[in-house]
């Protein structure tokens, strides 16, 4: 029996299927983690848009989300190599650098600042109201941006820490406030914190901007990632949350969608 070229062909792809794939079919899937700043929420939109509509899979971009105990933890664990990239603010890539610990902003997803502070009483500067109330926070801890703004706060009150009981409550800063066992509320998102807020407060309440105090805008929703992430990662980390937010943009109503039923699943 004559054996064609097409016969041979056929008898290697069986025996060794590894060399009858496409140059395409072939492309390395490269893993990669992101170390999410609090458990997954709206703010990480791009995140979810890449994910479900397969632009990190065109990039060859594996991802896995994991959530951290706050931005900080979660910077630090791209420092140190322990994640690929981490979701957070643009003042705490720019602290970490100041310490000497390499960060870099690879995409930003939310350029405006979105954190406001709540009051149960109308702040006024150089007034001491607030001497004997309850301030809580939401950060990672103190070296934190939260903390500098908090500081800067509390002096344009003429009070210190010392007039005021601090706390961390991090999963409780909206039920702590609408029932009244929080006088000052920081970290809290307008975007969708604040509408919760206003759906159940039963009393007034006044909101604030952290430029009220002085704190420069900066991007409030940032992707960094340690020294160790090759540059071609980073790049394609950074083409597949473009084409991302370009789809949020254009398909607004369509987005939504998409991020309503990943959460539920």
């Amino acid at each position: 029996m004559t054996f064609s070229i097409i016969h041979w062909v056929l008898i290697l792809a069986v025996w060794f299927p590894a060399f009858a794939g496409t140059a395409k079919e072939a492309t390395v899937i490269t893993p990669v983690t992101i170390a999410l700043e609090w458990f997954l929420n709206p703010h990480h939109a791009p995140l979810i848009i890449a994910q479900t509509k397969g632009y990190f899979a065109d990039e060859g971009l594996a991802v896995s989300f994991y959530p951290a105990n706050g931005s900080q933890e979660g910077c630090r664990q791209a420092i140190q190599g322990s994640v690929d990239f981490a979701v957070t603010h643009e003042p705490q890539v720019l602290i970490f650098n100041a310490k000497g610990m390499p960060l870099e902003t690879v995409a930003v997803m939310i350029p405006e600042t979105i954190e406001v502070i709540l009051s149960t009483t109308p702040l006024e500067k150089g007034k001491t109201s607030l001497r004997g109330k309850t301030i809580a926070h939401g950060s990672s801890g103190a070296g934190s941006l939260t903390f500098s703004v908090m500081q800067q706060f509390l002096k344009s009150q003429n009070i210190t820490t010392d007039d005021v009981t601090v706390i961390m409550a991090k999963n409780c800063l909206v039920t702590g406030f609408i029932a009244g066992t929080i006088d000052v509320v920081f970290n809290i998102y307008r975007t969708y914190q604040m509408h919760d807020i206003k759906k159940h407060m039963k009393q007034p309440f006044y909101a604030y901007e952290l430029k009220d105090f002085g704190v420069p805008p900066f991007a409030s929703m940032v992707i960094a990632c340690g020294a160790r992430v090759a540059a071609d990662v980073k790049n394609k980390m950074k083409r597949a949350l473009q084409r991302a937010m370009d789809y949020i943009h254009a398909n607004p109503e369509e987005a939504f969608d998409v991020i309503r039923q990943f959460r539920a699943e």
